[in-house]
């Protein structure tokens, strides 16, 4: 192998290392979220006929943006 693919082969480890690390915190923001939308949700089955509508609505709002953020 010469120096050449040697310095390219090193290159793409590195950026291999970089994908699997972003990799790594999407899917640890991913879980995250999941956990909050879970917990939300089973407040909100736990709590629901104690709530208001607009209480219940604030939960559901909290939920779609924890999705959509």
């Amino acid at each position: 192998m010469n120096t050449s693919e040697q310095e390219e082969k090193k290159y793409l480890n590195q950026i291999l290392i970089k994908i699997n690390k972003s990799i790594a915190e999407i899917d640890d923001r991913v879980e995250t979220q999941l956990r909050d939308i879970n917990e939300a949700k089973a407040h909100l089955q736990e709590h629901k006929r104690d709530m208001d509508h607009l209480e219940k609505n604030a939960i559901r709002e909290s939920v779609g943006r924890s999705h959509d953020g």
